[in-house]
């Protein structure tokens, strides 16, 4: 698990240094993101981007908007009013001292006592800057106009808008747009027109096809590292239900035959991939249904589960893949430019055929 667990830590540690774009970073302001992703039990999956351009609706963060500007921005609930801390850690740790400053920590807002008042008071106002120049950013972003909505009875940036705007010296109200009726909403005329084409039928799957397939799911499922496919979903799709289980043993006989232990041990290489997907010269995608990766060289091992190859001898076989593998080759050849690439083709039966060799 080591690779993963460092991949994360550093993903964890990058992320943490471009939180804010990396400016005026503060302990403080990290704690209370941190707490505000633990909190958040209804967060939205991640946005997606509209291209530049392109005539939609782009739904961003605030953060996510940082340098971005439209015509029309939409403020939508927007609001940082936190909810009030209590039993937590008060550690005013300013950037260029070497320690905090203070330590302590603390229970219910009327159990905090007058002591420490001073510090709560700096935490408040940090917090405060904090937040006005979180709305700045979602203020700048509009060209044009600006549209702030909310609860404006719990939107505190709803409020402290309203509130600037008034202090502005600018109109207390602004009039509202005149109700109108709903157009009728008139149905389209039906228009008879004649039928262009006929309706085709899917032909059915060829059975031999289909169980080739489900058994080649089985092998990327169960050769390590495995891949996350539904097998039963597939076996329903193809209608192989019943045959599912028969065909998933199958699989594990063949990994498990001592002549192939090389190639899915993983004690006995140093990497696999399953599935791995390259493009080629014309950006076409070629995918590599194993590549396992060795001290002195490379395979590429590509599945020939069909019934129709199992009655062809090793070399009708070899003949009849050689240019595929030797493309899958030339294409590997430039991840690993330091290792020789070997290509075989491995039935159900577990034959394993050198077509170079």
């Amino acid at each position: 698990m080591r690779p993963q667990v460092a991949a994360n830590l550093r993903a964890f540690m990058q992320l943490a240094l471009t939180q804010d774009a990396g400016r005026y970073p503060t302990l403080a302001g990290f704690i209370r993101e941190l707490a505000s992703l633990v909190d958040d039990a209804d967060a939205a999956p991640g946005e997606g981007l509209a291209a530049d351009g392109e005539d939609a609706v782009r739904l961003l963060t605030i953060h996510g908007a940082k340098g971005l500007e439209a015509p029309i921005v939409w403020l939508l609930g927007g609001s940082d009013q936190q909810k009030g801390e209590s039993y937590a850690v008060l550690a005013p740790w300013p950037p260029e001292a070497a320690q905090p400053l203070h330590f302590s920590l603390f229970g219910r807002q009327d159990e905090r006592g007058a002591c420490r008042e001073g510090w709560f008071e700096k935490e408040t106002a940090l917090a405060q800057r904090e937040s006005d120049n979180l709305l700045y950013v979602a203020l700048t972003r509009a060209e044009q106009a600006l549209i702030v909505s909310g609860d404006a009875d719990r939107n505190a940036w709803l409020a402290r808008v309203a509130a600037a705007w008034q202090g502005m010296n600018l109109p207390a109200g602004l009039p509202h747009a005149a109700a109108r009726k709903a157009d009728r909403i008139v149905p389209p005329a039906r228009i008879d027109a004649p039928a262009i084409g006929q309706r085709i039928t899917i032909p059915a799957a060829n059975p031999a096809a289909a169980s080739g397939e489900l058994f080649h799911a089985c092998l990327e499922r169960l050769a390590p590292p495995g891949s996350p496919v539904d097998l039963a979903a597939l076996a329903a799709r193809l209608g192989l239900e019943a045959a599912l289980g028969t065909i998933e043993s199958a699989a594990r006989t063949l990994l498990a035959q001592p002549h192939l232990a090389r190639f899915f041990d993983p004690a006995q290489y140093r990497r696999a991939h399953n599935e791995l997907t390259l493009l080629d010269g014309s950006g076409r995608l070629q995918r590599v249904d194993r590549v396992v990766e060795f001290d002195d060289a490379v395979w590429l091992i590509d599945y020939k589960t069909g019934d129709d190859s199992r009655g062809l001898s090793d070399a009708e076989l070899a003949e009849r893949h050689r240019a595929q593998l030797a493309g899958y080759r030339s294409l590997l050849a430039g991840l690993f430019p330091d290792k020789p690439i070997r290509g075989a083709l491995l039935l159900a039966d577990g034959r394993l055929i050198h077509p170079e060799s």
